[in-house]
């Protein structure tokens, strides 16, 4: 099973982690999947279902496949 920590939702969404603990203070972020021990852990699903909806929220998306391009 696929466990993303706040770091790797950073990097697989392209932002930094402290963007990250900011839309988790907002409440942007979709509930954790989980916890390891106090650490918060998505499956790569949700993010990527919430990812899609983002710039719908008025942010601008700043994925990987983005800068790849």
């Amino acid at each position: 099973m696929d466990m993303l920590t706040i770091a790797d939702v950073a990097e697989r969404v392209g932002v930094k982690r402290q963007t990250i603990d900011a839309y988790r203070l907002r409440g942007l972020m979709p509930e954790p999947d989980g916890y390891l021990g106090k650490s918060p852990w998505w499956r790569a699903k949700t993010i990527d279902r919430w990812n899609a909806t983002r710039n719908q929220l008025g942010r601008p998306r700043h994925d990987r496949a983005r800068r790849e391009s």
